[in-house]
């Protein structure tokens, strides 16, 4: 086979081959990463906005952010806005496996908090 690459100029994103060759990855939860990666930090994506750009349904590109989730490609995280008391869910994305330790300066209550709104609640 003989591979022919352009020279990147400009608006172009590099993937570690690791990450392409990732076998516990589906090629939708592949194609899904990538093009999480290529967008700006700080954007906001919707499942159906992800489905059409995929060309997939809604359900499989639920099942492939999952997919990413248990790989550790992706991470969600829930927090608690101060002004209106109402819970928020972002995601992060990687581009290589993440550690599972919450985020420097985050709890686990600050990432889970109805886990930590249960334990607190439990009898001792």
């Amino acid at each position: 086979m003989r591979i022919h690459r352009t020279a990147p100029t400009r608006a172009f994103s590099v993937f570690s081959n690791a990450l392409l060759r990732d076998r516990s990855l589906s090629g939708c939860a592949v194609g899904v990463l990538a093009y999480l990666l290529s967008l700006p930090s700080g954007v906001r994506v919707a499942v159906r906005t992800l489905a059409a750009r995929c060309e997939e349904t809604r359900a499989r590109v639920a099942v492939a952010l999952r997919e990413l989730e248990e790989s550790r490609y992706l991470r969600r995280v829930v927090r608690k806005a101060e002004g209106s008391g109402q819970f928020a869910i972002t995601r992060e994305v990687f581009d290589t496996l993440y550690d599972g330790r919450p985020p420097a300066g985050e709890s686990e209550e600050v990432r889970n908090p109805a886990r930590a709104l249960r334990q607190r609640l439990a009898p001792a």
